[in-house]
């Protein structure tokens, strides 16, 4: 069977609209594979934003810097443009230096352990980061993929 095309697949490609990530996990060394495969469109990040995505605190980062938005007073949150373009090197540590500083709420109640880890992706409810529309409509088509804490589970 066919599988069904997704409800964007007939808009034009974007960057990063040839795949969806969606990875959770808590290792540095994971969070450097998912940003180096995020990061294959375009190799660095230019700015970022802080927003809340369904109640959780998100770290959004953008392939480029538009100063227009970036001044509009309208735009909330604002984007900041990072002191230089980063890449994979320079852009795992800030991720887990503003990981370290979120609050990871309380710890799901389930059967196993869980530990303070990560969620990345590029895509929120079937939709790459940029449809979304508002509040997010500000971002253009600049989004690469955000980050959010997240308790990772360890099962049995």
């Amino acid at each position: 069977m066919a599988r069904k095309p997704e409800p964007d697949a007939a808009l034009p490609m974007m960057a990063m609209d040839n795949f969806e990530i969606k990875v959770v996990a808590r290792s540095q060394a994971v969070l450097e594979r998912v940003v180096e495969i995020a990061l294959c469109s375009h190799p660095s990040i230019d700015a970022y934003t802080e927003m809340d995505i369904q109640g959780i605190k998100t770290l959004v980062l953008l392939w480029h810097y538009d100063p227009t938005s970036a001044k509009d007073p309208k735009t909330n949150p604002p984007i900041h443009k990072l002191p230089a373009s980063s890449k994979l090197k320079q852009l795992v540590p800030m991720i887990m230096g503003w990981l370290e500083a979120q609050d990871y709420g309380p710890e799901d109640d389930f059967d196993g352990s869980s530990s303070k880890g990560w969620r990345l992706f590029n895509a929120f409810s079937g939709h790459r980061l940029y449809r979304v529309g508002q509040p997010y409509q500000h971002l253009g088509t600049y989004v690469a993929f955000a980050v959010q804490p997240e308790w990772a589970e360890h099962h049995k």
